[in-house]
């Protein structure tokens, strides 16, 4: 009986525990989105050649992995930000800075270390590109600025509310736009996503991270798709499948 007691009690302060991290994972979503931290990023990029040049190919968003705060963006910015001799996932030695920061912000630049994820093999062709629409890189300096995100763990599942983060191209004066929608199901390696607004433009978007309401991961900003049942064009990040298998596969190098 006294064993028994003791695991109710250890049992018990578990939950407890539990509940406290979950309400922690809610305190800054439930905050009107203008006291967000903020979460969006541009991506500028650097070549040795300057003419290859992007200051803004773009979004990207910090992931604490557990262990490290990597970057993360669409891998389909590799067609907007690439020098002549690029032909594949790899820089192939032109590169000479990738940076991260808030748009209209460079005077603390969140500089790249390595491009996890590369693969000389694997060529920039954009259809097959938006399959594993992700890259990540990691990091020479821990940001202290810049608010890192974490995966969700668990499938999302349909009417699930998520608010998608970036800077589009449209909107000059973007620090950090948050836009509200409902997951509906996912499509291949996709998820669809109605915005509550559909006439948004989010060219500009892609690579910024798709979230739940506790904040966590669940996407990332990629291209919109026709949903093969309803016929309706609808946002559609990549699912983080992808993402965790370079993940894992980062852990072991």
């Amino acid at each position: 009986m006294k064993n028994l007691f003791i695991q109710l009690i250890f049992a018990g302060s578990v939950l407890c525990m539990a509940h406290i991290e979950i309400l922690a994972q809610n305190k800054w979503t439930q905050k009107p989105v203008s006291q967000w931290k903020q979460i969006a990023l541009i991506n500028n990029v650097k070549f040795t050649d300057a003419k290859y040049n992007n200051p803004y190919a773009g979004s990207a968003f910090l992931l604490d992995t557990g262990k490290e705060i990597v970057a993360v963006t669409a891998k389909h910015v590799l067609l907007l930000a690439k020098s002549k001799p690029m032909t594949s996932v790899h820089f192939k030695g032109t590169l000479k800075e990738w940076a991260f920061h808030p748009k209209g912000d460079s005077t603390k630049p969140i500089i790249a270390k390595e491009l996890v994820n590369t693969d000389i093999n694997e060529k920039l062709n954009p259809a097959k590109l938006m399959n594993k629409d992700c890259i990540v890189f990691s990091l020479k300096d821990v940001p202290k600025h810049i608010q890192a995100l974490k995966l969700r763990n668990t499938p999302i599942q349909p009417n699930e509310t998520v608010y998608v983060i970036g800077c589009p191209y449209v909107d000059k004066s973007c620090v950090q736009n948050v836009y509200k929608g409902k997951f509906v199901r996912t499509q291949g390696v996709n998820l669809l996503v109605r915005l509550e607004n559909a006439q948004l433009n989010l060219g500009g978007m892609s690579g910024g991270a798709v979230i739940d309401k506790n904040g966590k991961v669940v996407g990332v900003v990629s291209r919109m798709l026709r949903d093969s049942k309803t016929k309706e064009v609808l946002l559609a990040p990549i699912s983080t499948n992808y993402l965790k298998k370079v993940l894992k596969q980062y852990k072991k190098m």
